[in-house]
C-alpha cells in the first residue's frame, strides 16, 4: 500500500533527477550565490561584517522566491490537473488523494529543499568573511526550511480547494497578506483603542491580546531572521517559529488530504471564461455583452479576458471599499484622529491604492493575454486574420488596458483631491534619473511576464517579479563593487534606463516572434 501511494512521488523525483532544466536551475542559484560572494569579498575592506552583508541579501532573496513559489508553483499543483481535465483519469487509474498530494505537491517541496541544500555549503563561506557564526547560518536555514514546508502545504491546500489556478493563486496571496500584515493591523487598532480610552491598557483583554500578537509575531519568518542575524544571537535552533511552521505544515497537509474528495468529487470541462451576464435578456440586459464592436479583437479581450462592463462596476465598488477602509485605518491609528478625514488624506490614499491595483491588474493581464488561445490552440486560426501579428497583439492589449479605467479614474480623483501633495511629489522626482529607471523596470517586467506566459502555463507573474528583482539587485551590487565602494550615482540610473529600454524593445520583438512560432504548431 505504501509503495503504491509513493509511486507518483517516486516517479516525479526520478524525472527531476534526469531533467536538465532542474539541474540548470540549481546551478543558477549556486552561481548567483558565488557571484554575490565574490562581490562581498571585493567590498570586505569597507565594512566590519562582510559575511553578514553577504548573508542578509541572500536570505531575503531566498524568502522572496519561496513566497512567490507559494503563490505560483505550490498553489497550482492540483489545479493544473483540473484545468487539463486529467484529474478524473488519474482517479480512475486508482491514484488516491494521498498519492496525488505526494506526487504533485510534496515532490515540489522536496525539490525546493534540494535547491536549499545546494545553496547551504556555499552560504557557509560567509563565516570566512567574518561577522557571522555557523550557529546563525544553521538557525537561519532551519527557519527557512520550516517556512518552506508551511508555504508549500498552504499552497497545496489552496490548490485542492480551488477550481482554477487563478483562484488558487489569489487565495494564497490573500492568505499571505493576512499572515504577514494581519498582526500589524490588529496591533495598530489595539494601540489606537488604548490611546482613545476605549480599552483599558492594563485590562485583561488588552494584556491577553498584546501577548497573543507578540506570540504571533514570533512566528513571522522575517522577524525570526532579523533576530538570528543579530550579533548577540545565542538562542536554540528549534525556535517557536520553527515549531509553529512545522506543525502548521502537517495540519495543512492533513486538511488537504481530508478535503480532497469534498472539493474534487466531480470534474467540469474547462470552458472559456465568460462574463457574469452573458445573455442580453431580462433586467441585466443593459450590462450584458453587446454585439461585436468594429474591432472584434479589442471587444473579445475586453469582455472575455477582463470581464467587461460588469467587472469594471465590481472594481469600482471594490477599489472604493479599499480606499475607504485604508482611510479609516489611517484616521483611527493617527495620534489625533478626526471624524471626517481631510481631502489630502483621502486623495493620497486613493492615489497609492489605485497605483497598487493598477500594478496588480497589469500583471494579471500580461499573464493571461494569450492564455485562452494557447489552451484552446486557436493561435493558428487567429493569425489567419487579414491583419499583421503585431496588430493582433496591440488590439488584444488595448482591450485589456480599457479595463484599467476604474483604477485610473481613482488615481485622477486622488490627484484632484490632493493636488498640492501630488505636485510636490512630481517636483521632487521629475529630475531624478532613478524615477525613470524605476518606471522602466515595470515596463521590462510586464514584457517579461507576457513572454514567460507563452512558455510556461502557470507562475509567469511570480517568475517575472523574481527575475526583475534579483536582476536589479545583482546589477546594482556589481556596480557598487566595481566602483570600489564609492557608490553609484545618477549616471548609472541613466545607463540603466537606456539599457532597460533596449531590453524592453528586445522582449517586445521576442513576444511577436514567439507568437509566430506558436501559431505554426
Amino acid at each position: 500500500m505504501i509503495r503504491g501511494t509513493m509511486a507518483m512521488m517516486d516517479r516525479a523525483l526520478r524525472v527531476d533527477s534526469r531533467s536538465l532544466r532542474a539541474h540548470l536551475i540549481r546551478f543558477l542559484f549556486v552561481g548567483m550565490i558565488v557571484w554575490c560572494l565574490m562581490l562581498s569579498e571585493m567590498q570586505a575592506w569597507g565594512t566590519s561584517a562582510p559575511g553578514l552583508d553577504f548573508l542578509i541579501p541572500m536570505l531575503m532573496i531566498t524568502l522572496l522566491l519561496i513566497t512567490l513559489g507559494g503563490v505560483s508553483l505550490f498553489a497550482t499543483a492540483i489545479t493544473e490537473e483540473k484545468e487539463e481535465m486529467t484529474l478524473g483519469l488519474l482517479r480512475m487509474a486508482g491514484v488516491g488523494p494521498a498519492s496525488l498530494l505526494l506526487g504533485k505537491g510534496v515532490t515540489r517541496i522536496l525539490i525546493a529543499l534540494l535547491i536549499l541544500a545546494a545553496q547551504f555549503p556555499f552560504m557557509l563561506l560567509a563565516i570566512t568573511l567574518g561577522g557571522v557564526l555557523i550557529h546563525q547560518v544553521w538557525a537561519a536555514y532551519l527557519a527557512i526550511c520550516a517556512y518552506l514546508l508551511m508555504i508549500g502545504n498552504a499552497g497545496l491546500l489552496m490548490s485542492v480547494i480551488c477550481r482554477t489556478s487563478r483562484l488558487a493563486s489569489f487565495s494564497m496571496t490573500m492568505l499571505l497578506l493576512v499572515f504577514f500584515f494581519g498582526p500589524w493591523v490588529l496591533g495598530a487598532i489595539l494601540s489606537a483603542a488604548i490611546n482613545a480610552g476605549t480599552v483599558a491598557p492594563e485590562g485583561v483583554f488588552a494584556v491577553n491580546a498584546d501577548a497573543l500578537l507578540l506570540k504571533v509575531g514570533e512566528a513571522n519568518i522575517f522577524q525570526r531572521i532579523t533576530v538570528i542575524l543579530h550579533s548577540s544571537f545565542k538562542e536554540s535552533l528549534i525556535s517557536f517559529q520553527v515549531v509553529f511552521h512545522t506543525i502548521a505544515a502537517l495540519v495543512l497537509f492533513v486538511l488537504a488530504w481530508l478535503l480532497f474528495d469534498v472539493f474534487n468529487h466531480e470534474e467540469r470541462a474547462a470552458a472559456a471564461e465568460r462574463p457574469l451576464f452573458g445573455r442580453r435578456v431580462g433586467k441585466t440586459r443593459w450590462i450584458a455583452v453587446p454585439r461585436t464592436w468594429r474591432n472584434s479583437l479589442l471587444w473579445k479581450d475586453f469582455f472575455y479576458a477582463t470581464g467587461g462592463w460588469q467587472m469594471m462596476v465590481l472594481k469600482v465598488v471594490f477599489y472604493g471599499a479599499i480606499i475607504v477602509a485604508v482611510t479609516i485605518f489611517i484616521e483611527v491609528t493617527d495620534p489625533s484622529p478626526s471624524f471626517f478625514p481631510s481631502a489630502e488624506t483621502v486623495g493620497n490614499t486613493a492615489i497609492w491604492v489605485s497605483l497598487v491595483m493598477l500594478f496588480v491588474e497589469l500583471c494579471f493581464y500580461c499573464s493571461r493575454i494569450f492564455r485562452d488561445e494557447i489552451r484552446n490552440r486557436t493561435l493558428s486560426s487567429l493569425v489567419m486574420l487579414p491583419i499583421s501579428i503585431p496588430e493582433i497583439i496591440y488590439f488584444k492589449w488595448a482591450g485589456c488596458l480599457l479595463a484599467t479605467v476604474p483604477a485610473l479614474a481613482y488615481f485622477f480623483a486622488g490627484v484632484v483631491l490632493s493636488p498640492v501633495d501630488f505636485a510636490d511629489f512630481l517636483q521632487e522626482v521629475i529630475d531624478e534619473p532613478w524615477f525613470y529607471y524605476t518606471i522602466m523596470q515595470f515596463l521590462v517586467g510586464y514584457h517579461l511576464c507576457t513572454l514567460l506566459s507563452m512558455f510556461i502555463k502557470f507562475g509567469a507573474v511570480a517568475l517575472a517579479i523574481a527575475l526583475v528583482f534579483v536582476g536589479n539587485m545583482l546589477m546594482i551590487s556589481t556596480a557598487e563593487a566595481l566602483t570600489s565602494g564609492i557608490g553609484i550615482g545618477d549616471e548609472f540610473a541613466v545607463l540603466g534606463t537606456m539599457a532597460s529600454l533596449v531590453l524592453s524593445v528586445f522582449l517586445h520583438l521576442a513576444v511577436i516572434f514567439r507568437m509566430q512560432v506558436m501559431a505554426t504548431r
